[in-house]
C-alpha cells in the first residue's frame, strides 16, 4: 500500500506541476516545492479515506475530488497570492489531469 501511495505522490506531482508551472510564474524550484507543499495536505485525503466508500467508489471519488479541489483552489490563492478565480482555473486543470490518469492508473 506505501509503495502505491508514493507512486501515486510521485506521479501527481509531475503531473500538477505542469500547469502549475505553466499558470503560476515564478522559479520552478519554488513552484514545484508550492506542488508538494499542496499534495502533501490533500493527496493522503484520497489515499485514506475513500477505501471506506468501495462500495460507492465512483460517487465518493468524485466528491472527493472535489473537496481536494477547492482546498486546492484556497492553498494556491493563499501561496501565490493572485486572484480566487485564477487559483481555481489552476486548480481545476491540475487535478482534472490528475483525477483522470489516477482513477485510470489506480
Amino acid at each position: 500500500m506505501i509503495t502505491y501511495f508514493l507512486l501515486a505522490f510521485a506521479l501527481t506531482n509531475l503531473i500538477e506541476f505542469v500547469p502549475f508551472n505553466f499558470f503560476v510564474s515564478g522559479k520552478a524550484k519554488n513552484n514545484l516545492l508550492f506542488i508538494l507543499v499542496i499534495n502533501s495536505i490533500t493527496l493522503p485525503l484520497i489515499w485514506v479515506f475513500l477505501p471506506f466508500f468501495f462500495e460507492n467508489y465512483l460517487f465518493f471519488f468524485v466528491l472527493f475530488e472535489i473537496m481536494i479541489f477547492l482546498i486546492e483552489t484556497i492553498l494556491i490563492k493563499i501561496i501565490t497570492t493572485k486572484e480566487l478565480l485564477f487559483s481555481a482555473k489552476t486548480a481545476l486543470v491540475m487535478n482534472l489531469l490528475s483525477a483522470f490518469i489516477g482513477y485510470f492508473l489506480f
